[in-house]
């Protein structure tokens, strides 16, 4: 068990990536806290984390509101002691054009996508650092860092702004043995992304694009996003994975 004895805290864990990494966090010794706007499937996600034998504790949070995310790591704390791991994974997604683009869909997709990944990133930073805690923290970018979609400028920009947060987290606090590395998945078989497909032309011609011939399931980048957080990648911070099955490569 690469984490034996750990705390592990999951934003986005209610399904998807984030319940795949949840239970993974598990088999590999880690306590696990689900943090979600979803309680219910936050709490699914612990029952699959206690039957790895793990403790694990559901907290309803919106990872926008910066009170939302500090109150949850105090619960996290005060429950566990300490916070060893993050992983910043909550997401939404809903295709927009640009020109009808309402100012609070923007705020929400930018809210959730990047100010939560900096109010949970920040405070369970503050945390690690006031606790002499040599951490992990990984976030979740997108293939949206390296190309453009239409119908998803807030969540282009607010993946781009994940990408550039994570290199600056990275410098600032390395010299407190704090590594922060970033997933950039590609196309996963989750609901958020598999339900933008109400054209099934749309997703064959995604398909066409991965070389490797298949969409990823969630545990293909949850693997990634938990070998990150262990001691075998100890020299790496500031990187950003890609997990696409050769998207990119074309």
């Amino acid at each position: 068990m690469r984490l034996r004895d750990k705390v592990a805290l999951v934003t986005g864990g209610s399904s998807g990536m984030g319940r795949a990494a949840s239970v993974l966090l598990a088999r590999e010794g880690a306590d696990v806290v689900v943090a979600d706007i979803d309680l219910e499937g936050a709490k699914q996600t612990i029952a699959q984390v206690e039957a790895e034998g793990r403790r694990g504790l559901a907290i309803k949070t919106d990872v926008s509101k910066r009170s939302d995310a500090q109150d949850m790591v105090q619960q996290a704390v005060a429950e566990f002691g300490h916070v060893d791991v993050l992983l910043n994974n909550a997401g939404v997604l809903k295709s927009v054009n640009i020109l009808d683009l309402t100012e609070a869909e923007w705020r929400r997709q930018v809210g959730v996508l990047l100010d939560g990944v900096l109010w949970v990133g920040q405070a369970v930073g503050r945390h690690m650092i006031e606790n002499s805690i040599k951490g992990a923290i990984v976030n979740t970018a997108s293939l949206a860092v390296f190309i453009a979609f239409v119908g998803s400028a807030a969540y282009c920009a607010a993946k781009g702004g994940v990408a550039q947060l994570t290199k600056v987290m990275a410098i600032e606090w390395a010299q407190y043995g704090i590594r922060v590395n970033a997933v950039s998945p590609g196309y996963v078989r989750t609901p958020m992304i598999f339900d933008q497909f109400n054209d099934p032309g749309k997703k064959e011609a995604w398909l066409a694009e991965i070389p490797m011939g298949r969409f990823a399931e969630p545990e293909d980048v949850a693997k990634v996003m938990v070998w990150l957080a262990t001691d075998e990648a100890s020299y790496m911070t500031g990187a950003n994975v890609l997990v696409d099955g050769g998207r990119m490569v074309r």
